[in-house]
């Protein structure tokens, strides 16, 4: 990981103060319920704090300091009456530099900067920065190219490991994996949707969405932050409430026709939120066949020297009797990513899975998905908004932008 620290002008008040991370919010409210639960479903809008009463808050504790500017520069009015638990990736992080900004601190840490950024938002975030009283101290996992920032590399940091091509082998023995439970048929209409609206309250999520998806199909879905990406996503994996009274039909039935454990037993799904908010008090290994098994339903299950094979090469074998709790972030990233893949599930969904990966981690794991991908027969859908991050073989595109299909 690089540090990063950019120089200022003197600040008028504070001392340091360090930004939240979205994923330490959640696990600080894990007790309120579960996560999705409370992002998606409509009765839960007025649930938790929203971004209007936390700026609120820090501008009480400053009278002082106006918080116009920052409001303004981080164009925080569209999300105000958004309860925290519901903001985007990229949202957050707009809301929680712009609540420290409002202190006026003399050194602001924030951590992962740029993460869940579009890129429009990458650059504006650092031209707001550089006119910020004090110091600022980020977190980047590459240097950035601006004259007004300074690049500290941490010790032991290496962004460019090799990693062994993967072995032909290796790729026939997971195709062949996969042949115990895809279907032959591509003509097979796995999701579609109709005139899909979404919102909460008065906010509008999703409007008049129409979306096919056929079977084999590889979708990356694009949107700048707050499009509503996330929001589509959660209605295929089952995890909004909201899908039950909308025209979504999946593997050829009206949504909630069959039951939940039906339907996820067929979707092989990773996303950030979900790494954030899944616990598990056992081992590495134990964690991974827990997560490929779905509650209640048989399940195919992969070989185990293609496990075994797979995690040597994703650098998993020694720490397979490791705790999962007590292991690093990108070790349980890995070992639940690993999972998605291994899955037996007609359907792969990979919202934005490479956050916090270095540069040779998130090369490895796209050199996997376009070495196995490129002639499997499972249907995927990837969302993320950083070209870095896009495998090359997605060949179907669905953008969105304030929640309609453009």
């Amino acid at each position: 990981m690089i540090n990063v620290i950019k120089l200022s002008g003197a600040a008028q008040d504070g001392g340091i103060a360090v930004v939240m991370t979205r994923s330490q919010y959640i696990n600080r409210h894990q007790y309120e319920g579960q996560f999705f639960q409370q992002r998606y479903q409509a009765s839960f809008k007025d649930h938790g704090e929203t971004v209007r009463q936390r700026i609120e808050n820090a501008s009480r504790k400053n009278p002082h300091i106006s918080p116009d500017r920052w409001i303004r520069e981080f164009d925080l009015h569209p999300l105000f009456e958004k309860p925290l638990v519901q903001l985007s990736s990229g949202e957050w992080q707009r809301f929680s530099v712009c609540e420290m900004l409002i202190g006026q601190p003399k050194l602001l840490v924030i951590p992962d900067l740029l993460k869940g950024l579009d890129s429009v938002w990458q650059i504006k975030i650092l031209d707001i920065l550089k006119t910020a009283p004090g110091k600022v101290l980020f977190t980047s996992d590459v240097p950035v190219k601006d004259s007004a920032i300074q690049h500290i590399r941490l010790d032991g940091t290496n962004h460019n490991v090799a990693f062994p091509a993967l072995n032909p082998g290796l790729i026939a023995q997971f195709h062949q994996y996969q042949t115990s439970f895809l279907s032959n048929s591509r003509e097979e209409v796995q999701i579609e949707m109709k005139d899909v609206n979404i919102q909460y309250g008065q906010m509008k999520i999703l409007e008049n969405i129409h979306w096919r998806v056929l079977a084999g199909q590889k979708w990356n879905i694009q949107g700048p932050n707050g499009a509503g990406k996330s929001t589509l996503i959660s209605l295929v994996n089952s995890d909004n409430p909201q899908g039950y009274s909308q025209p979504i039909h999946l593997f050829g039935h009206k949504f909630g026709q069959e039951s939940i454990w039906d339907r996820k037993a067929r979707i092989s799904y990773f996303g950030s939120d979900f790494f954030a908010y899944y616990k598990s008090g056992k081992t590495v290994e134990e964690s991974f066949y827990h997560l490929i098994t779905t509650p209640y339903i048989e399940t195919i299950q992969p070989p185990p020297d293609l496990v075994s094979s797979l995690f040597h090469w994703f650098g998993l074998s020694k720490k397979c009797h490791q705790p999962f709790a007590l292991a690093d972030r990108n070790t349980r990233r890995q070992v639940m990513l690993l999972a998605a893949y291994l899955k037996s599930s007609g359907v792969l969904i990979l919202d934005e899975p490479f956050q916090d990966f270095s540069l040779d981690k998130i090369q490895q794991n796209i050199h996997f998905l376009d070495s196995v991908q490129i002639n499997s027969l499972q249907t995927v859908i990837f969302v993320t908004h950083q070209d870095h991050h896009k495998p090359q073989f997605l060949d179907q595109i669905l953008r969105l932008d304030q929640g309609k299909m453009v």
